[in-house]
């Protein structure tokens, strides 16, 4: 029998089959060329949950085998909507044919990673469309303390494309490349306050658009494509280094750490929402008493924004004030353990 897993992500779609010494990342996206200069960029999920089947089915039609007796392991948010789940069994079985179908929710695989697994542990998923954080026990999800912030990789790039676009080039039609500079140039504070002061005292000279910013660490370069030498776009190392002549320069000031800031307070840009520390505290008041103090002790953060550099010590840091004193408190990085969605580790979850 085969079987083959597959993880719906926002952003990209991990396949393979489990008896495979490896597995495919691929883009859960459609490209178009819509004009001569421009392309669209269509995703079947919006905020998290796939909401275009049709468009999911010609994707997985690139990227899934045909075989008349497989099994299909897919992965699937929680609170996903019945009408939805409905319309997944009837293209994975009508459209696809599969013998079977097994459905997980992706925080369930998060501790397959770890080299010790613990039986109580809560699950944080800083993932593209949203942020999840779902504590486990024994096994089994304790729904009452399930959390949903609406903040995710996604978000952060669409923010930064507005901020870049009102204060210097019209970056609105180049998603791509502004996650690019996110992933490049962005960090997590660990005194947001201090480091605002410090870029304001700066704001007046080396972070103008006409000086040098040689002088100032703060301040980072991108030097943008100019789609016949190159396609991406790149850091400048270090900042203020000559650049040919026709070699554009995109300055990244207070963005790189105003940006990541949405994640632990999203009402800096209107979302009545928690920030990502007193959402944990939440999620975990909200499970019986005997298991918060181990909760504490087995945070387990995964997802690509998570990977921002000092997001884990920003988030120990955060949470710290709001843990009781006699509690201890441990965050783990599950990409520092290995692969938690590799499909083989999922059958071995399933099994």
């Amino acid at each position: 029998m085969v079987v083959y897993a597959v993880d719906v992500g926002g952003a990209t779609l991990k396949h393979g089959d489990v008896a495979g010494p490896t597995y495919s990342v691929s883009e859960n996206c459609v490209r178009m060329n819509v004009k001569q200069h421009s392309a669209q960029i269509r995703r079947p999920i919006e905020r998290g949950y796939v909401v275009n089947w049709t468009l999911q089915g010609d994707i997985w039609q690139d990227c899934l085998p045909t075989h008349p007796d497989a099994t299909m392991l897919l992965t699937t948010p929680v609170f996903t909507p019945d009408k939805l789940l409905q319309t997944q069994d009837e293209v994975v079985f009508e459209e696809f044919h599969m013998a079977a179908m097994a459905n997980v929710i992706p925080q369930a695989m998060v501790p397959f990673a770890m080299t010790s697994q613990s039986p109580v542990f809560v699950v944080v998923d800083v993932g593209f469309s949203a942020t999840h954080i779902v504590p486990w026990i024994a096994g089994s999800i304790v729904w009452e303390g399930v959390r949903r912030i609406n903040v995710g990789g996604k978000m952060l790039t669409n923010y930064l494309k507005e901020c870049l676009s009102f204060r210097q080039w019209n970056m609105m039609d180049s998603y791509d490349l502004i996650n690019d500079v996110k992933e490049a140039a962005c960090r997590c504070s660990l005194d947001f306050e201090h480091d605002m002061k410090a870029y304001a005292a700066a704001s007046s000279s080396t972070m103008s658009l006409t000086s040098s910013p040689s002088t100032n660490s703060l301040v980072k370069e991108w030097a943008l494509p100019d789609f016949v030498h190159t396609h991406r776009g790149s850091l400048v190392t270090p900042p203020g280094i000559d650049l040919p002549p026709h070699v554009q320069v995109m300055r990244i000031g207070v963005e790189s750490i105003a940006i990541p800031e949405i994640v632990f307070h999203p009402s800096d840009i209107g979302i009545d929402q928690d920030g990502i520390a007193p959402a944990i505290v939440d999620a975990i008041s909200a499970c019986p008493a005997y298991v918060q103090g181990w909760m504490f002790n087995h945070i387990l953060v995964t997802g690509g924004t998570s990977l921002l550099p000092q997001f884990i010590d920003r988030l120990e840091m955060d949470l710290r004030p709001l843990v009781p004193a006699d509690l201890g408190l441990c965050v783990h990085h599950v990409d520092e353990y290995g692969d938690c969605l590799d499909p083989r580790q999922l059958t071995v979850a399933l099994w």
